[in-house]
């Protein structure tokens, strides 16, 4: 019984590990694929990429499953697996499904009488964003949370999944368009207005507000992408 158990234990350390090599791989090709060093359908072959990578099979074969249900990726009816280049549309789209979400989650947090644990996290996200000595890649990583506190707020299961679902997607861009971003302090200052008419508890201007961040959001990085030239019509 005890080995079984040790078997089971040690086999889940395992795939824990597979899975985290996995979403490794599958950042490293999805970073790729948007700075354009892997071009518009090129093979990704499980070979090449594995020696690459140095590992087996395994891994790289669950990191493409992943790039294909992201959009960076498709399977063709031989089998081959080609990069599918992200496109202006796609942004657009990303921004559509990010207002869908976290509007709708505003909306829900109506039902609930007590938020202010909720609006204090957020308060505390945006003193860390202020501080202009952390990283692009660290702004992004509390841009993220910032959102995300909003998407958890409404105590909607469903709602929280779809976020983690494209939650790998949303910062591989941000990570890239934040760079050396000069609308740092801008993205703050609209965070901030989001944050008072949640905690007035104005939901219908905070969704108001939110339409106006994802549309500048959507067409700065629409302009930060194109020049580097990795997105095409």
């Amino acid at each position: 019984m005890r080995n079984n158990l040790m078997e089971k234990g040690l086999a889940t350390v395992d795939y824990i590990k597979k899975e985290n090599l996995s979403e490794l791989v599958s950042r490293k090709i999805r970073r790729a694929i948007l700075l354009g060093d892997f071009a518009n359908d090129l093979h990704l072959a499980e070979p090449n990429l594995a020696k690459e990578f140095g590992t087996s099979r395994g891994p790289i074969r669950d990191a493409l499953q992943m790039l294909i249900h992201q959009g960076f990726a498709e399977r063709l009816s031989n089998g081959r697996v080609m990069v599918k280049r992200f496109t202006v549309k796609d942004i657009q789209h990303l921004y559509e499904f990010r207002y869908i979400l976290e509007s709708h989650a505003v909306l829900k947090c109506a039902n609930y009488a007590d938020i202010s644990i909720s609006i204090e996290r957020l308060y505390g996200i945006l003193d860390k964003m202020s501080n202009n000595r952390i990283t692009a890649s660290e702004f992004s990583s509390l841009d993220m949370d910032f959102h995300k506190t909003i998407v958890i707020m409404s105590h909607n299961k469903s709602l929280i999944q779809s976020w983690y679902g494209m939650e790998e997607v949303i910062k591989s861009i941000l990570e890239i368009t934040n760079q050396g971003n000069p609308r740092a302090e801008t993205i703050v200052e609209k965070h901030r207005d989001i944050t008072k008419a949640l905690e007035k508890k104005d939901f219908e201007l905070a969704t108001m507000l939110l339409k106006e961040h994802f549309n500048l959001g959507e067409e700065a990085m629409i302009n930060n992408i194109n020049k580097l030239m990795i997105i095409t019509e």
